[in-house]
């Protein structure tokens, strides 16, 4: 969510390479972190598959798609039937829920959606990547005192504990968190 350079600059501190490798550990620590708190994928951008039985009204994919205009809908009759692309105008997608404008078809593993999810170094919401610039600031600043654990800079360990201490928290979590899968 955030690059080296970009905390750098919000810690303001000079290159370094040593310094920035263990920058580079935190951001990485504070995404996986806050993404876990979020339940959401907040890593570089990826390709997602995502296999759904029919018969509901709708289903919902892991994670929102990142380019909604972008994602691939197939179906097929019976699992050892080949994919077809579906009609898009078939189906609505909002946020992560798909749902079908008729009806869904019914059947086990009759729905493949494909899409991307992530985002790109210094993109995504800028509430989230705040968050992880905060988390990163928490970890850097109090590096080594013993009442976080007693562990060091590169092996900070994230907790909701931790989380809670951030400004941005109360409103990120009340935004972004989800509360089921």
């Amino acid at each position: 969510m955030i690059s080296v350079t970009s905390a750098r600059s919000w810690l303001r501190l000079t290159e370094n390479a040593a310094r920035d490798a263990l920058l580079a550990e935190l951001i990485a620590g504070a995404t996986a972190a806050l993404g876990h708190e979020l339940a959401r994928y907040l890593g570089e951008p990826e390709a997602v598959s995502e296999i759904k039985p029919g018969g509901s009204a709708l289903v919902l994919l892991s994670d929102d798609p990142t380019e909604p205009e972008n994602v691939l809908i197939e179906e097929r009759s019976y699992p050892t039937d080949p994919w077809e692309e579906a009609d898009p105008a078939d189906y609505v997608l909002e946020s992560r829920a798909l749902r079908h404008v008729i009806a869904w078809p019914t059947g086990a593993a009759t729905v493949r959606v494909t899409y991307e999810r992530g985002y790109e170094v210094d993109s995504g919401p800028e509430e989230l990547r705040s968050l992880v610039r905060e988390m990163v600031s928490l970890a850097w600043e109090t590096r080594g005192v013993e009442y976080l654990g007693g562990e060091r800079l590169g092996d900070y360990s994230w907790s909701l504990r931790d989380l809670e201490k951030l400004d941005g928290w109360p409103r990120v979590a009340a935004r972004w968190r989800r509360m089921s899968a």
